[in-house]
């Protein structure tokens, strides 16, 4: 059996906050991230907060086209039809991360902080895994709460 995978996203201080307060029960992405049931996601929040806040483990993951997506999520996405709409402009596919288990640091850990401990980190465009075989990422994880 494979270790579960730990993918690090960013996300808009807004949608983390939705999902750590269990309003927004899926995180909407355009590109298919290679996730399954128990994985796990760190949620970096984009400026102006720039700092990890939470995480959560995966439930699931949906993938079909943003028509057929919508109805499925619109109570639990957290975002307007616009929003969505505007968000999945042109894509032929849409993924849908489900989330259970978020959880909000007790401290989030800072840019600055994450860049202190571990000088190469840079912030994913959208999301990357995370690796415990590389050194910069095994400090990452020591930062993070335990997995339960």
């Amino acid at each position: 059996m494979s270790r579960a995978k730990t993918l690090l996203i960013s996300v808009r201080l807004e949608h983390a906050e939705r999902i750590l307060s269990g309003e927004k029960t899926v995180e909407l992405r355009r590109l298919r991230p290679q996730v399954v049931d128990g994985d796990f996601v760190v949620l970096y929040a984009t400026s102006p907060t720039r700092a990890i806040v939470g995480t959560f483990k995966v439930a699931g993951l949906v993938e079909t086209t943003p028509l057929q997506l919508w109805p499925t999520v619109a109570a639990i996405c957290g975002i307007s039809h616009q929003q969505f709409t505007e968000y999945f402009h042109g894509a032929a596919r849409a993924f849908a991360i489900r989330v259970k288990d978020a959880r909000r640091l007790r401290a989030p850990i800072s840019l600055s902080t994450l860049r202190r401990t571990i000088p190469s980190f840079r912030p994913p465009q959208g999301y990357h895994y995370l690796r415990s075989e590389r050194p910069r990422d095994s400090l990452l994880e020591s930062l993070l709460p335990t997995r339960r």
